[in-house]
């Protein structure tokens, strides 16, 4: 039985009183009491002031660990960023230095050059990747060109059916070349609800425990996972996280059950499998994630609305995540196909290697209603 010390603490999600200012009171209490627990691991999610307030100021620094991300777009906005973040949180050091989207470039060796430099200096503990495409393929390739990253951050659930979310294929890549994972819980976007199939098996076994529990005791159950991040905004939601763990990451017989038949379900929905990578968009701006990403939402909880609205969106911006409906003319059907030339070169630059030009017919037959404003046109 392993004992559980591996739940996070993320400065994202905090108290708020009622004229949404942040309830002080609430937080240094909530710090407090997940110390005592004998938790170290702070995410600052960018909350300088507040991490400096109610943790540095109020404890000594050897008692916890510091996470934070890096901000910006080139080594001199990232560097700039960093020492704020240094000389707003008071710190002499981060523990984690978690770098977003990177990956093999010119601007992105210079950022990995001056990163390298901050570690010798003493000013980073370990480097951290935040990957959240869901790739193993691509997740592999960065291992190689930047092998001396120290871990990973991924989004984690049980059952994988988020698209963004791969997890288990690419924790095998970050244990296969020796690095250590950190498992955020996800708790935004489209897929964050538990489809209904997955529910019944819930039901089907008696288990009362929230889908989101049952991600965050998954996730600690595994070897070379330090941390996992869950979302506490208040102190009951925090103590409810800490009653549940029961300070074991095992997992017991029902849980490893209920994984397994939501697993198997969750493999034989005909998903496109698609992760919303973009690496299709990078040829072809004629918004096929979103398309693809529609039809999983129709798959996943048979919202029919909402995957018009995904579709229609993509469709119209040629962009790649959902949102408003643009108001106008009525779409065309010509318009709709998007003028698909039936190239190929997609497919040929998709690591998850889906036949997209089949997905995108698929849809464009499905989804022939198409929601606009307040009604359909057919």
């Amino acid at each position: 039985m392993g004992v559980n010390k591996k739940i996070g603490f993320n400065f994202r999600y905090l108290p708020y009183e009622e004229d949404h200012t942040v309830d002080f009171g609430q937080l240094n209490r909530m710090v407090d009491r997940f110390l005592e627990e004998g938790f170290t691991y702070f995410d600052t999610s960018w909350s300088y002031r507040t991490v400096n307030r109610c943790l540095v100021i109020r404890k000594d620094r050897s008692s916890f660990q510091i996470a934070t991300k890096s901000k910006g777009n080139t080594k001199e906005e990232i560097s700039k960023g960093f020492d704020l973040a240094l000389a707003s949180t008071e710190v002499e050091y981060f523990d984690f230095y978690i770098l977003k989207d990177f990956e093999k470039s010119p601007g992105n060796l210079r950022i990995w050059e001056w990163a390298k430099e901050m570690k010798r200096e003493g000013k980073i503990k370990y480097l951290i990747l935040e990957y959240y495409i869901a790739s193993p393929k691509m997740l592999e390739d960065i291992l190689k060109d930047f092998p001396e990253m120290d871990g990973i951050q991924l989004y984690a659930d049980y059952a994988e059916w988020s698209p963004e979310v791969n997890f288990m294929a690419c924790y095998d890549v970050a244990r296969k070349y020796g690095k250590m994972v950190i498992a955020e819980i996800v708790y935004s976007g489209m897929f964050t609800s538990t489809p209904e199939v997955i529910n019944q098996i819930f039901i089907e076994n008696k288990f009362n425990i929230s889908s989101e529990y049952l991600s965050i005791k998954f996730a600690s159950s595994l070897d070379g996972v330090i941390a996992v991040l869950p979302k506490f905004d208040n102190k009951n939601q925090m103590e409810d996280v800490f009653q549940y763990m029961n300070e074991t990451t095992d997992l017991t017989e029902v849980e490893k059950v209920i994984i397994d038949k939501a697993r198997k379900v969750v493999q034989e929905l005909p998903l496109t499998k698609c992760t919303l990578c973009g690496k299709c968009s990078n040829l072809c701006s004629k918004g096929l994630p979103g398309v693809l990403e529609a039809m999983d939402v129709l798959c996943l909880y048979n919202d029919f609305n909402k995957a018009c609205e995904i579709y229609t969106s993509a469709k119209e911006r040629g962009g790649y995540f959902h949102g408003e409906m643009i108001p106008g003319i009525p779409v065309t059907e010509t318009r709709l196909k998007g003028k698909c030339s039936e190239c190929g070169m997609c497919e040929k630059n998709c690591p998850a290697n889906i036949e997209i030009r089949k997905e995108l017919e698929k849809a464009d037959n499905t989804l022939k209603y198409v929601r606009l404003q307040s009604h359909f046109i057919k």
